[in-house]
């Protein structure tokens, strides 16, 4: 029928909780007392995540 709407809402299981929670927590933040490897694995997973948004972003 005209002007009927759905609405869905699909949410992807996250073992850490939301990713508000993780920006919240720091997660992806750096500390001068980290490794290399770490501000490394850290820095990843802030670009990964970025990208991840973007690409439903994009399915708009």
């Amino acid at each position: 029928m005209p002007n009927d709407f759905l609405t869905v809402i699909v949410m992807q299981h996250a073992s850490y909780g939301t990713l508000w929670k993780s920006i919240h927590d720091g997660i992806f933040t750096t500390q001068d007392d980290m490794t290399y490897a770490d501000r490394r694995r850290r820095l990843r997973a802030l670009l990964r995540t970025a990208r991840e948004i973007a690409m439903v972003n994009s399915l708009k």
